[in-house]
């Protein structure tokens, strides 16, 4: 039986997707927001932490241990995660309470990459997972309670950026990216620019200032002009990392290191502002980060964090 390599199968992303044209005003109801671009519509965030970084409400090791993201819709959180031989979904309350949690599916037993990784989604009072193996199932959002739950699905990744009738589709490995649009009827396809930035195929391209900023596969974040594809700046220190954008600041998680960076724009480089690192948990540090009522949520294997991102009045 094939085990789906990344996030979330075909069926779920469409969906996901679908879904997202209609909840853009949502908390972060799906994985990389409300409309799967990385890009938080929270305002008044903190512009500079302080050096341990912003402040910790709150940490839980009872998820299960995943490289899940976390889904956000009316002052719940909801994430997935291993636990034995099966995948489990945890909802909490925004101070880390723990609601209900529910077996949804299979795990893997491999060595190697055996984490769950599905974010769910939340749509209309129903939070959707699947596992590794396409067990999907759906659940009220409030109880827990399953109302439905089918079988070996399959699919492929898809994290593109969309802007508009636009998509960007990041280059993986040695592969380089494209920049294309659609024409009104969604039936013709338009290439406008190539790159040769071989990206981190997890890490997530994100928009900012009208710039793209994709992660580098190995080192760096890449800044190119959304209109022309040229390559504006390069910033070299990071590497292997996931990026997310919430009131106009880059926020960039690092696989190698723990570290969690916050950046501005100026002008067309990217400008460091803080940073602090992540110590709990372990495993690989590869899941997105997201942002709903003033709070970072960070995963790392076993453990979800909650931080205070609200700026003080």
């Amino acid at each position: 039986m094939k085990i789906l390599s990344f996030n979330c199968i075909q069926i779920v992303i469409s969906l996901s997707f679908i879904l997202s044209c209609t909840s853009a005003s949502a908390q972060w109801p799906q994985w990389r927001g409300p409309l799967r671009d990385g890009i938080s519509k929270e305002k008044n965030l903190l512009k500079v932490w302080e050096a341990e970084g912003p402040r910790l409400i709150w940490s839980v090791d009872t998820v299960g241990d995943g490289f899940s993201s976390t889904a956000i819709q009316n002052n719940m959180v909801y994430t997935t995660g291993k636990r034995d031989s099966v995948e489990i979904l945890t909802a909490l309350d925004l101070k880390g309470n723990l609601k209900w949690q529910k077996v949804f599916g299979r795990a893997s037993k491999e060595k190697d990459w055996p984490q769950a990784r599905c974010t769910p989604t939340v749509y209309k009072n129903k939070v959707y997972a699947i596992s590794v193996f396409g067990d999907i199932a759906c659940f009220d959002s409030k109880s827990g309670k399953i109302i439905w739950k089918e079988k070996d699905f399959s699919g492929e990744p898809f994290v593109p950026l969309v802007n508009n009738n636009q998509i960007y589709f990041p280059g993986a490995y040695k592969k380089g990216g494209k920049f294309c649009s659609w024409n009104e009827d969604l039936n013709k396809r338009s290439v406008i620019w190539q790159d040769t930035v071989s990206a981190n195929p997890l890490g997530g391209a994100v928009l900012l200032d009208n710039k793209i900023i994709v992660p580098g596969n190995n080192r760096g974040l890449v800044c190119l002009d959304l209109n022309t594809g040229k390559l504006l700046s390069h910033y070299d220190r990071i590497s292997y990392s996931t990026l997310m954008v919430a009131d106009n600041m880059l926020y960039c998680y690092e696989d190698r290191t723990g570290k969690v960076y916050l950046f501005r724009m100026n002008g067309n480089n990217l400008e460091l502002v803080s940073s602090f690192k992540i110590t709990a948990g372990t495993g690989p540090r590869i899941a997105h980060m997201s942002i709903a009522n003033g709070l970072l949520f960070i995963r790392h294997g076993k453990v979800l964090m909650a931080y205070d991102l609200k700026q003080q009045s």
